[in-house]
């Protein structure tokens, strides 16, 4: 497994929560590692379950650790959307919050519309993708063409009614997996209201800027403590 993944999987476990989603995905076309995050989630929840049935705790009888320091949701609320954002580092992120501070409009609009143009955020709203952990490989592989250019990393920046596109060996497997997972209801979310979709040729783009209405998160995320950072 890699070191990437190995680290993401340790906040996924930190955190206990399903931020991507991958209880519902489909194991058989993407990730292999995808099983594996499956079965390890749904056996410490299992856990949990066990530990709180096990035990009764009694308020009047257990003395607080007051040594127990609490944690900063702030930063709490950073890894969160570091986790959700596959790909985004610290840095990254701290840019993405002064160039939002600086520009015109609203900080929140600004820092979705920085954060939402990632090829790989886009490719994961726009459920074209089985699985988040099968971006990476995905994207390296030359198969996405945005206008002319063919993006390689996860970060490259999508700009508005920019055209993404899929090259044409791969969109007839892709085509075929999404109707399979809408069949089976194994699509998360839908596509986001600030993007033109066409699933039949499969083509997309963005033509609005985001809300934070039009931004499904599977966990509850707090964007706007990010912006106390700065």
């Amino acid at each position: 497994m890699p070191k990437l993944i190995k680290y993401q999987f340790k906040l996924y476990k930190r955190f206990e929560l399903d931020v991507w989603g991958l209880l519902n995905s489909n194991p058989v076309f993407g990730h292999p590692v995808v099983k594996f995050f499956q079965d390890s989630y749904r056996y410490r929840a299992e856990r949990a379950k066990q530990r709180f049935r096990q035990f009764i705790y009694r308020i009047d009888i257990i003395n607080p650790d007051k040594s127990h320091k609490r944690k900063k949701w702030k930063f709490v609320s950073m890894q969160l959307v570091r986790l959700f954002y596959k790909g985004i580092n610290q840095r990254r992120v701290y840019k993405f919050s002064q160039l939002s501070s600086s520009s015109s409009g609203l900080w929140v609009n600004n820092f979705l519309l920085l954060v939402e143009s990632r090829i790989s955020t886009l490719l994961y709203r726009l459920n074209w993708i089985p699985n988040i952990l099968f971006l990476n490989q995905f994207i390296t592989h030359g198969n996405v063409l945005v206008n002319a250019k063919v993006p390689l990393t996860v970060n490259f920046m999508v700009r508005p009614f920019q055209l993404i596109r899929l090259l044409p060996t791969i969109v007839i497997k892709l085509r075929s997996n999404f109707i399979f997972r809408l069949k089976n209801n194994m699509v998360y979310f839908n596509t986001p209201r600030y993007v033109f979709l066409n699933s039949k040729i499969m083509f997309a783009c963005i033509f609005c800027t985001p809300n934070l209405q039009d931004i499904s998160f599977p966990v509850l995320l707090d964007i706007y403590r990010l912006n106390d950072m700065n």
